[in-house]
């Protein structure tokens, strides 16, 4: 009896709600998760208030029951696009690993020829075209062994507090000293000509000579006590490819045993083959290791090993990738934003500001905003390796000046969507009716 009473007394309060009081309710039961209250309401509920009542019960049947779909598709769609930019962020950092590496290990790798094949190099490499400019700069201001007295009198004067009038005029001194050799006979006679093809440096006084011929003037060398640089110098594929300038040593070995040393080569390019399938390298297309002895082997290897290195070290591929799943994951971040301002919106314009959210649709937001986070950190990981490239494929320039002055490369913005919140506005409110 006294439940039928009490009854009659709340169906008769519901019965006297404002609209907006009614919604209100509305609103505070569905996130409750309270049917027998809502039954209550609806059967209290006058008939003029019919049509307020079915529009509040459309938006949320929308608001809890196809909005959590929406937030699921972006959370997916977001999601998908970090596992892409995570993919090309960790393959662009494995080749640079890789590179990396690669140099450590010539450390513990000795470059094996056969007394032959090394004293060819020797050969090629002594008759290779330097400019004095660039050879003196080699062996200038520092303690050369073996270096001639003038010389290694003039070096001993250098000091790095001098001022650059003074350094200027200690290297004036130094340069003349191959010149007055040149007039003396002591060094063959250069002819003033342009950059000769390979070299790698372009110099401003066009005289060109013989590398073994200023090494034996300049270090008292001689053809039997040269010793060419090493082997990532004279083999272009392990030079630039597999990051061995200074590394590796020679490891000479008697002639009779050239098929040994050939063997040991090709074991080592296949350890070094098994790098390539994470770069853009077919490993098929790795070159043999074996040394070129004539120019113009040589400058076909360097060719090709230009070719390669080109292919390896252009991140594009990855960049594009990387580049992709960001502005997709601006389309979704804009979708789920825009979503989150229209809920808003029809809270606070549609039921005077009382949350009609269901706890699990809550979570499901938050979810999907925590998704979008990720993807901050995502991006910023991939500036590491995928930067230049990143802002070079953006329309950006790649160097800019940092706070102390000199050049920096800063980091790729994210790409943003555009925001629509009207429409999802009208969407939301649309399918409530």
């Amino acid at each position: 009896m006294a439940t039928t009473a009490t009854k009659r007394k709340v169906g008769k309060l519901y019965e006297n709600l404002t609209p907006i009081e009614r919604i209100r309710l509305m609103a505070q039961l569905s996130r409750e998760h309270n049917p027998t209250e809502m039954d209550h309401l609806r059967d209290a509920t006058p008939i003029e208030h019919a049509q307020s009542y079915n529009r509040a019960l459309g938006l949320l049947r929308v608001l809890n029951g196809n909005t959590p779909d929406w937030f699921t598709a972006f959370h997916l769609g977001m999601e998908r696009d970090r596992f892409r930019l995570q993919h090309a962020s960790s393959t662009a950092a494995a080749r640079w690993l890789i590179r990396s590496n690669a140099y450590g290990i010539w450390e513990l790798i000795p470059y094996p020829v056969t007394a032959s094949e090394y004293r060819a190099i020797a050969r090629l490499e002594r008759a290779e075209l330097h400019s004095i400019e660039e050879y003196g700069e080699h062996i200038w201001g520092g303690n050369p062994t073996d270096l001639r007295p003038e010389l290694a009198a003039i070096n001993q004067e250098y000091r790095e507090e001098m001022s650059e009038e003074e350094k200027d005029a200690l290297w004036d001194r130094f340069y003349s000293c191959f010149t007055e050799a040149i007039e003396r006979g002591d060094l063959p006679k250069p002819k003033r000509r342009r950059k000769p093809r390979g070299a790698k440096i372009d110099t401003e006084d066009g005289l060109w000579l013989p590398n073994g011929a200023l090494s034996d003037w300049a270090e008292g060398t001689s053809e039997d006590t040269y010793e060419p640089l090493p082997p990532g110098f004279s083999i272009p594929v392990i030079g630039k490819l597999f990051d061995n300038d200074m590394q590796a040593k020679w490891d000479i070995y008697p002639d009779s045993e050239a098929e040994d040393v050939k063997a040991r080569r090709s074991k080592i390019r296949d350890v070094f083959a098994g790098f390539l399938p994470v770069s853009r390298i077919d490993p098929s297309r790795l070159p043999s290791f074996d040394p070129p002895l004539t120019a113009k082997e040589r400058e076909r290897s360097r060719k090709l090993t230009e070719t390669l290195w080109n292919e390896w070290d252009k991140s594009d591929d990855l960049a594009e990738i990387a580049l992709d799943a960001a502005k997709t994951h601006a389309v979704h971040r804009a979708q789920l934003e825009d979503l989150i301002t229209a809920i808003d919106t029809v809270i606070r314009e549609d039921f005077g500001g009382e949350d009609p959210l269901w706890p699990e649709v809550r979570a499901v937001t938050e979810r999907a905003q925590e998704e979008a986070a990720r993807f901050d950190e995502t991006w910023d990981n991939a500036q590491v390796s995928l930067r230049s490239t990143l802002r070079e494929m953006m329309g950006l320039d790649a160097l800019s000046k940092g706070e102390n002055g000199l050049p920096t490369i800063e980091a790729a913005p994210l790409p943003t969507g555009e925001h629509d919140v009207e429409h999802m506005l009208q969407l939301i409110r649309e399918w409530g009716s």
